[in-house]
C-alpha cells in the first residue's frame, strides 16, 4: 500500500495548484517534505459544509505554528468552478486546492477509494497513506496531537466512527435516489 500511495503525491504534484486566491501555485515547491493532507469535499454536500469550518481552524492552527510541516490540498466534487469557487470563499478556505475538472481530483479519489463525502485523507512527506480516517482525527484530537501522530506515520482513529459513517450512507443513499 505504501508505494501505491507514493503515488498519491506524485498525482498532485503532476500539475500546479491553486491557492486560496486562485493564483496558480508551483505544487512541487508548496508539498515538498511536508505532511499532505487531502480534503475531498462539495458545496452541495451539508456534511461537509457542516465540518469544513472546524478544519479551517484546525489548518490555521497547525499553519501559524508549523507551516513549514503541513499542507492541505482540497478536492473539489461541486458540480462547476463557480460552486467550487462560492464553496471556497463561504468558508474562507486558506489552503490549496487541485482546480475544478482536473483529472488529478478523479485519480486521486480513486486511489484513496474515496465513496463518500466529506473524507479526508492524509499522506506523510515520503508518500506513505497514514489515515483515511482524517476528519475523525481532526474532530477528536487537538491540530498539534494529529500532526504529531500523523508525521510519525501514525493513525489516530481507526474509523470514521459508527454515527458519522452511518450518516454517510444515508447521505449517499439519498443522493443516488436523487
Amino acid at each position: 500500500q505504501g508505494s501505491a500511495m507514493a503515488d498519491a503525491l506524485s498525482i498532485l504534484k503532476a500539475g500546479s495548484l491553486l491557492d486560496a486566491q486562485g493564483g496558480s501555485v508551483k505544487s512541487e515547491t508548496a508539498l515538498n517534505g511536508k505532511t499532505v493532507a487531502i480534503y475531498f469535499s462539495a458545496h452541495w454536500c451539508p456534511p461537509c459544509r457542516a465540518f469544513t469550518p472546524s478544519l479551517v481552524q484546525f489548518y490555521n492552527t497547525l499553519k501559524a505554528k508549523h507551516g513549514d510541516e503541513f499542507e492541505l490540498v482540497f478536492c473539489s466534487s461541486d458540480r462547476s468552478k463557480q460552486d467550487m469557487e462560492k464553496y471556497q470563499q463561504e468558508c474562507k478556505m486558506p489552503w490549496l486546492a487541485v482546480p475544478h475538472n482536473d483529472p488529478r481530483q478523479g485519480q486521486l479519489s480513486s486511489l484513496f477509494g474515496i465513496r463518500g463525502i466529506p473524507a479526508l485523507c492524509v499522506v506523510s512527506s515520503d508518500g506513505r497513506l497514514v489515515t483515511s480516517y482524517g476528519r475523525a482525527d481532526v474532530s477528536k484530537h487537538t491540530p498539534e496531537q494529529c500532526l504529531a501522530a500523523w508525521s510519525k506515520g501514525e493513525m489516530l482513529e481507526k474509523t470514521e466512527g459508527g454515527a458519522n459513517l452511518w450518516m454517510k450512507i444515508v447521505f449517499l443513499f439519498l443522493a443516488y435516489q436523487a
